[in-house]
Formats: C-alpha cells, structure tokens, sequence
C-alpha cells in the first residue's frame, strides 16, 4: 500500500469519530419554557430540548441540573437525559 493511501485511509478513519456522550451538571441561570431553552450559569445554551423531557415551567434561576447528552465536534447531538436535582 502507498503512503498516500495509508494517509487516505488514517484521514477517512478520524473523520468517522463517533459522537460521544458527555454530561453537565450546573446551576440554571435561565429556562424559557416556551422555546424549550435552558441557559446555565456560564452562559451555555441547550436549545430545542424535547419535550419529553419533563422541566419545570417555573424552573428558577439557581436550579441544578444534571444533563445528558452526545456530542461531536459540531456541538451538542441530541440530549438524551435531564434531571433537576434536589
């Protein structure tokens, strides 16, 4: 095999990184119930939460959260889980 298709190969295979999944746990600087965006302290935003999961519309400010999600190098994929702790 060529240099140049083992260079191939190796660049083929690290575009094809999987997402991966993280979590968060923070305190809720703000949640707009009504576009299902939730701000936290530092001033990150998950947008476009499902509505399967069940917040809160009062959730207030000073809140903790816990959240599930995958990520790739795009950003946040999809959440797949979100808890407010006590």
């Amino acid at each position: 095999m060529s240099a140049r298709a083992v260079l191939a190969a190796g660049l083929l295979a690290a575009s094809l990184v999987p997402a991966s999944a993280d979590n968060v746990t923070a305190t809720v600087s703000h949640w707009d119930a009504q576009n299902r965006v939730l701000t936290l302290n530092d001033n990150s935003q998950f947008m476009d939460i499902p509505a399967k999961f069940a917040l809160p519309s009062d959730l207030k400010p000073g809140s903790r959260v816990s959240i599930d999600y995958n990520a790739s190098e795009n950003g946040v994929d999809a959440i797949t889980g979100i808890n407010v702790l006590p």
